[in-house]
Parts: structure tokens; sequence; C-alpha cells
């Protein structure tokens, strides 16, 4: 099986790419919402939720709480010093929460690291899920992930 994790929805539509599977990352009620939907279509389709780095101070995690038990996982989650001007310990915050939820569901996570890699990795050390890393840009911490 094949499967494309680095799936968004824009403006309500979905991308397809090819006959296999998708793993969509929901950010908000919306997204998740209509997430939801497709997924009833198509049963080649999956989603993750969670409160993105860039929204971590504008989305709060209960806001998704309706679909995190159809959600395969809670994502896309992490920290980001580069495109983000959301204060980083707000993310970590935030970050921190879903991860203490993730574990509580027994969820995987999946990951955005841009400009935190070492921050990130040392928030997850621990995590005892599954985790897929859907942004990292940085040569360095690899061998951490």
């Amino acid at each position: 099986m094949i499967f494309d994790a680095h799936t968004h929805l824009h403006q309500g539509i979905l991308p397809r790419r090819g006959d296999f599977f998708q793993l969509v990352s929901a950010a908000t009620p919306e997204e998740c919402r209509c997430l939801d939907t497709l997924r009833g279509q198509d049963p080649r389709l999956f989603y993750s939720c969670g409160v993105h780095p860039w929204q971590s101070d504008a989305v709060p995690i209960t806001a998704l709480a309706p679909w995190l038990s159809a959600a395969c996982a809670l994502g896309e989650i992490g920290m980001d010093s580069v495109w983000c001007t959301v204060d980083l310990a707000v993310q970590r915050q935030v970050f921190r929460a879903q991860l203490r939820l993730a574990e509580a569901l027994r969820k995987p996570v999946i990951l955005h690291t841009k400009g935190c890699e070492q921050a990130v990795l040392e928030e997850i050390e621990s995590f005892p899920c599954p985790i897929l890393v859907h942004w990292y840009s940085s040569s360095e911490h690899l061998e951490g992930y």
C-alpha cells in the first residue's frame, strides 16, 4: 500500500494524486468536518487532526475534540520558528498538551518541526506512540529521529 501523507485540503477541495491512499491533515473544525464527510465517500482516505503550530494561538484543542476519535492520528502538530509568528512558548504549550492527549488516546502523531527540530526532539523523546514526521528540513538531529 502507498500512502500520500503530506496532503492538505485547499479551500475545501482535496487534491487527488493517483490511485493510492491519502492521509490528510486537518487543522480547523471546518477542515475536520469536511474530511469526515469525504472519508465516508472514499475508503482510501484517512485523516488526522491537530492544532498546527501556525494556529496554536487561535484554535483551541477542544475545538477539534468531536473528530479526534475518528482521526487516525493527531497532527500536524509541533513547532515552527521559521514560517510562524506565534510565540514559541505558546507553540510548545499546545504541542505538549497534544502529545499528552495523543498518549491518552493511544494515537500516533504527525510532526511539523520547521526550525525547531531539536526542541521537538526533546519533547518526543519519551513519547510512546508512533510518530510520522510531516515536515523536516534540517540536516541535523536525524539520528535522534
